[in-house]
């Protein structure tokens, strides 16, 4: 909790996500694997928490996320915004190695993120990702370990548990 909120206050400025912090934040924008680990982070908060403000966040980060590096061509996630200065073409990782691939990332999120909000266009989008990652996921799937997580994730049935009650009383309390 505290390091979302650190992230929120001094690496989050004008509605887009600064990439590092050092005696404060640096002038680095932050690329889609930033975006999708920190979402999935938010998403945990959320289950572990169930503070509103995390979820209300993660959906934000989404849309940002989903503005500056969906293909919307060909599904998936590209690493980069486009123009980024430094970049001479746009690439979209294909392996889950230590740090999993955004799309990978991208598609447990917004798996996540449907179940959660209960929207067809974000489940169509999660299906869309995956969908990118056909051909790889069939020559090699040992390369997506991540996205054959939300491919498992999008073949399953959700498991949902809800508590409802007076969120102080002793009793939903011990249900918590």
């Amino acid at each position: 909790q505290r390091s979302a909120h650190f992230i929120r206050e001094q690496l989050w400025r004008d509605g887009a996500l600064i990439r590092s912090f050092r005696h404060g934040p640096a002038n680095i924008a932050a690329f889609a694997d930033d975006y999708a680990a920190l979402i999935g982070g938010l998403l945990d908060l959320y289950e572990a928490d169930f503070d509103t403000a995390w979820l209300s966040w993660a959906i934000e980060l989404q849309a940002k996320m989903d503005a500056l590096f969906l293909d919307k061509e060909h599904g998936g996630y590209f690493q980069t915004a486009p123009g980024a200065a430094d970049i001479l073409f746009r690439s979209k990782e294909d392996y889950d190695g230590a740090e999993p691939a955004p799309g990978s990332l991208a598609a447990g999120n917004l798996l996540r993120l449907a179940q959660l909000t209960g929207s067809a266009e974000l489940r169509e989008r999660a299906d869309r990702t995956i969908a990118s990652a056909a051909d790889q996921l069939a020559q090699l799937p040992s390369a997506m370990t991540q996205m054959l997580c939300a491919v498992d994730a999008s073949l399953s049935k959700p498991r949902q548990i809800v508590i409802a009650g007076d969120p102080v009383a002793a009793d939903t309390q011990a249900l918590l």
